[in-house]
């Protein structure tokens, strides 16, 4: 679906007595790594380009094409690229701003009269107007989104053969799952956002956190004179057993609680309910129906809890019963 009447807001400003109306837009506000990539474009009204849409909305092949014909027919357009590290400066929004700023500044001639898509500028020489979803409302703004996600997309094409562990030509830098992957591998490179990757860098220290934790709640079951049989058992739609351990013909059924920050003992044994042992007994149960040479008489529920340092390093343990309340450990003898 093309723009309702693309050229209401241009016509109005023509009214108004502007002759040079250029659109504004970026692309890569969203993405953990690359550039953000700002356009500005000016059009004159017998262009004759069909087509002209919010980027978003077109498949690559069309972008491309029209990406031409805009290069071909617009009266001026400019295309700007703002780096990493001016985005960790001035945070996106600051960003987009300063490079909205710069490719109106670029353009020749010059415009009179910049629409933006829905950012507000400041320090402009020119009257502005900000559209809210201009990109579908204003075929200027529309043909800059194009100029700039095309531009954007090559960056990125670019990038891919530098730094071809992260698929950059697949996903373009956006936070996809193979992305997040790929830093769970390789680490962060140079042009990723650091601003951005504070989710990751959370999930990631989470995952190094439970690791760690039950690394070493397993050395010292062992130490304890329990044999560690099997570690994060799962079962499609029951989660997992974190510690299954053996000592005679006693199962010892572990849940692996890491906390941080004051009580951290207190928080992680109250994350332990009669549904979660309910949970650890039929997954227990289970890895019982498939082992021929263990004979089991007792199921026994334990807690590992966990004490995290600001590092993510385990600073505490304590392996404990788990208590089914008044005074009661959560047992069972088979």
């Amino acid at each position: 679906m093309t723009i309702i009447d693309p050229r209401l807001h241009e016509r109005r400003l023509e009214a108004e007595g502007y002759r040079a109306v250029c659109g504004v837009d970026e692309a890569g506000r969203g993405p953990l790594a690359g550039p953000l990539v700002v356009a500005a474009c000016i059009l004159p009204e017998d262009h004759g380009i069909e087509g002209i849409d919010d980027s978003k909305r077109l498949g690559a092949k069309r972008r491309e094409q029209l990406a031409d014909r805009i290069r071909e027919k617009a009266t001026a357009h400019a295309v700007v690229e703002i780096s990493v590290g001016e985005i960790e400066r001035h945070n996106i929004l600051g960003a987009t701003r300063i490079g909205m700023v710069r490719a109106i500044g670029a353009l020749e001639p010059r415009a009179d009269f910049a629409l933006t898509d829905a950012v507000t500028l400041t320090g402009l020489e020119i009257p502005h107007q900000a559209l809210v979803h201009g990109d579908r409302l204003s075929e200027s703004i529309a043909a800059a989104s194009i100029l700039a996600k095309v531009t954007r997309d090559a960056r990125m094409r670019e990038l891919d053969v530098l730094y071809p562990e992260y698929g950059f030509a697949r996903h373009m830098g956006y936070g996809t799952a193979a992305h997040r992957e790929a830093l769970d591998e390789h680490g962060p490179a140079a042009i990723h956002r650091p601003s951005f990757l504070v989710k990751w860098k959370q999930r990631r220290l989470a995952l190094l956190a439970g690791s760690g934790a039950e690394e070493d709640t397993a050395n010292l079951l062992e130490a304890r004179g329990w044999r560690v049989l099997a570690r994060r058992y799962s079962l499609p739609g029951m989660g997992d057993l974190d510690l299954i351990a053996a000592r005679g013909s006693t199962l010892l059924l572990v849940e692996v609680k890491a906390r941080s920050g004051e009580k951290a003992f207190i928080r992680a044994g109250e994350a332990l309910t009669r549904d979660k042992v309910g949970r650890m007994e039929r997954l227990a149960l289970a890895w019982l129906r498939e082992q021929r040479d263990f004979v089991c008489r007792r199921l026994v529920f334990a807690a590992a809890l966990v004490e995290l340092a600001d590092d993510g390093q385990v600073s505490g343990l304590r392996i404990v019963p788990i208590e089914m309340g008044e005074g009661r450990r959560a047992e069972r003898t088979l």
